[in-house]
C-alpha cells in the first residue's frame, strides 16, 4: 500500500561562496540593510528579485538571523550585484523537478568607498516522486554539491517527505532557497571581514552612528608627533604619527593609522565649520608615507555630495553630478579621478550604479564645472 500511494521527497537549498558554516557571527559596528538593487539579463529577475525584496532581504530578517550584527539605528548597507542565470529540469520514471537561481550579491557600506564585497548565492529546490518504489526518498539526501569551482562555502537546507499512506515528514521551507539563514550569514561574516581588515571606518557613516570602537584603541597604539592644519587653506592638513614602542608598522596598523586620522581631522574640521554636514566630509590623502614606525602625510578634507547620476546601460556612459565646497575644485577633480568607482557605486543616491557589473572598467571622459557642481562624464568596460 506504502509503494502504491508513491513516495515523494522535497530538499530547499542555498550555498553562499562564504565559510565557516551557517553560524552567529559577532561584529565591532552594528549595520542597517537600508536597500537592494539586482541587475542582470535573465528571464522572470525582475519577477523574482521583487519577490525577493518584499519576502527575504529586510533588515527585519537579517536581525532576527543575526542580532549581534544588524539593528535599527546602524551603519547603512545596500545589497547590489546581479543575476547570473535561472535553471529548470525536468526527468520522468522517477519524476525530479530541479529548479534554482545564482547571483551574485555585492554588500557595500554607504559612506566608506573601501568597503565592498562580493559573495555569491545559490538557491535550489530539489523534488523526487515515486509511484510503485519508494525510490524517491532516496533522493537528494543531506546537503547539495557546491557549484563548481566554488572551494570555500556554506549550506542550509530543508527537507521534507510523505510516504505513501503515512504522511508527511519534516517541513521544508521554501524560504530557504532564496537566502534566509544562508544569505543573512554571508552578509554578517562580509561585514566582519572588512571590519578586521580596516575598511569600515563608522565615523564616516549617515549621521555619525555606528561604533568606532578602535579609533580610541588606534590612539592608543600611535604616538602624534605632529598635527597641523593649514594657516592659509582650511581644509588642509598636516600629519607625523609614530608607533608607540618603535619597529615598523604592518598593513593592518598603517590602516588603523589612517582611520584614526580621519577621525581626528574630521572632526577638528566639523568644529571649526558647524554649519557644514559631517555626512558630506570625505577625508582625502594625497600623501600618506610608512617608514621606520612613522605614518607621514598630508590629508584634505573636501565636501561633496552626489547630486546626481545617469547611467546608459546599453552605451556604457554615465554622467555624475557633485556638489563641492567652496575652492576645492582640483582636489575633488584628483580625488574623483582615483575614486570615480566608489563614487559611482557606493553613494545612496545612485542607485542606478548597480545596473553596472560588478567586474566593469571605469574611465572617466571629462569634467565640467558650473557653479559649485562639478559634472564628470564615465564610461565602463
Amino acid at each position: 500500500m506504502l509503494c502504491a500511494a508513491g513516495c515523494m521527497h522535497t530538499r530547499y537549498s542555498a550555498i553562499v561562496s562564504v565559510e565557516g558554516g551557517v553560524k552567529n557571527v559577532v561584529t565591532r559596528n552594528r549595520y542597517t540593510l537600508v536597500g537592494v538593487k539586482y541587475g542582470g539579463h535573465v528571464p522572470n529577475a525582475d519577477v523574482m528579485q521583487s519577490n525577493l525584496q518584499s519576502k527575504q532581504f529586510t533588515n527585519d530578517d537579517l536581525k532576527r538571523y543575526q542580532p549581534d550584527v544588524f539593528s535599527d539605528d546602524g551603519i547603512r548597507i545596500m545589497l547590489g550585484g546581479e543575476w547570473l542565470d535561472l535553471d529548470l529540469t525536468l526527468t520522468a520514471l522517477p519524476q525530479f523537478i530541479s529548479h534554482g537561481s545564482s547571483m551574485k550579491v555585492v554588500v557595500n557600506v554607504l559612506d566608506n568607498p573601501d568597503a565592498s564585497l562580493p559573495f555569491e548565492l545559490h538557491g535550489r529546490s530539489n523534488i523526487a516522486m515515486s509511484f510503485l518504489t519508494p525510490a524517491a526518498l532516496l533522493c537528494y539526501t543531506g546537503d547539495p554539491s557546491p557549484p563548481s569551482g566554488m572551494e570555500k562555502y556554506s549550506v542550509e537546507s530543508s527537507h521534507e517527505s510523505y510516504v505513501g499512506l503515512l504522511g508527511k515528514f519534516g517541513q521544508a521551507d521554501y524560504r530557504v532557497m532564496q537566502g534566509g539563514a544562508a544569505r543573512a550569514y554571508a552578509i554578517a561574516a562580509v561585514l566582519k571581514k572588512m571590519e578586521d581588515d580596516g575598511l569600515v571606518d563608522a565615523s564616516r557613516s549617515g549621521d555619525g552612528k555606528g561604533h568606532p570602537a578602535h579609533a580610541s584603541a588606534a590612539g592608543d597604539m600611535f604616538e602624534i608627533i605632529d598635527f597641523q592644519k593649514d594657516p592659509e587653506i582650511a581644509y588642509r592638513y598636516s600629519f607625523l604619527l609614530r608607533k608607540r614602542g618603535g619597529g615598523n608598522l604592518s598593513l593592518r596598523e598603517s590602516r588603523e593609522a589612517r582611520k584614526a586620522l580621519r577621525t581626528m581631522i574630521r572632526d577638528d574640521y566639523a568644529a571649526s565649520f558647524p554649519d557644514v554636514s559631517i555626512g558630506s566630509l570625505v577625508v582625502d590623502f594625497p600623501e600618506f608615507s610608512l617608514g621606520n614606525g612613522a605614518v607621514r602625510g598630508r590629508a584634505a578634507v573636501l565636501s561633496l555630495s552626489v547630486e546626481s547620476l545617469r547611467y546608459d546601460s546599453h552605451a556604457h556612459t554615465g554622467t555624475m553630478r557633485l556638489r563641492i565646497g567652496e575652492n576645492q575644485y582640483e582636489e575633488v577633480r584628483k580625488y574623483a579621478r582615483r575614486n570615480i568607482e566608489s563614487l559611482v557605486r557606493d553613494k545612496n543616491v545612485a542607485l542606478d550604479a548597480q545596473t553596472i557589473s560588478p567586474a566593469a572598467t571605469f574611465y572617466i571622459q571629462g569634467e565640467t564645472m558650473k557653479g559649485d557642481i562639478l559634472e564628470i562624464a564615465f564610461r565602463t568596460e
